[in-house]
């Protein structure tokens, strides 16, 4: 999300939401060239977000709102980059994002935050799923939960590293393409 820099690499990645046996972390999806079709994320007679939607970024911000303020600090801030991009902001970014959306005190608020991402989804909605999917959510926009249960493999030859020892509800999602969008096609019960 955010400052980070686009590749033109159009190649075809897996989005997978699987486990490894080591380290128990799921695995944070990626979409390039897709033509599955994502349901939208803002409403056109609103001009905003459906409600699903808003309803998971918020959840996403609350993730990372330490101090429960109402406002991402610039560490908390670059947790949640490092979710989504793997790594921090730069500190340009830092400075965009504080100067182009609201903040408080140094802070983005939770209204920024929903700016900064409405933003993003008028430009570039796949990189708004990405992000909503590295935290677990579906393309219905419910969340995926993960289970306590250990999923073991009863296949002696099946190698430790491919066994995996959590779980969810939604096991892998593979696009191949660059997602379109369908204005038609919301997420289930979106309002």
């Amino acid at each position: 999300m955010g400052g980070k820099k686009k590749s033109t690499n159009k190649s075809t990645k897996k989005t997978t939401a699987t486990a490894s046996s080591s380290s128990n972390q799921i695995q944070k999806p990626t979409m390039t060239n897709s033509s599955t079709k994502l349901p939208r994320l803002l409403d056109n007679d609103d001009d905003f977000f459906i409600d699903k939607a808003e309803k998971a970024l918020r959840e996403i911000f609350s993730r990372y709102d330490a101090d429960n303020d109402g406002m991402l600090t610039i560490d908390e801030l670059n947790k949640f980059a490092i979710k989504c991009n793997g790594k921090p902001f730069d500190q340009d970014s830092i400075d965009s994002i504080l100067e182009a959306f609201e903040c408080e005190q140094g802070k983005l608020t939770i209204r920024g935050f929903l700016e900064m991402y409405y933003m993003q989804s008028i430009s570039e909605p796949e990189e708004t799923w990405r992000d909503i999917m590295a935290h677990n959510y579906n393309t219905k926009l419910d969340l995926q939960v993960e289970s306590s249960s250990t999923a073991t493999s009863t296949n002696p030859s099946e190698s430790p590293a491919t066994t995996e020892t959590n779980t969810t509800t939604t096991a892998s999602t593979t696009i191949t393409e660059q997602p379109k969008l369908d204005d038609n096609t919301t997420p289930t019960d979106s309002k």
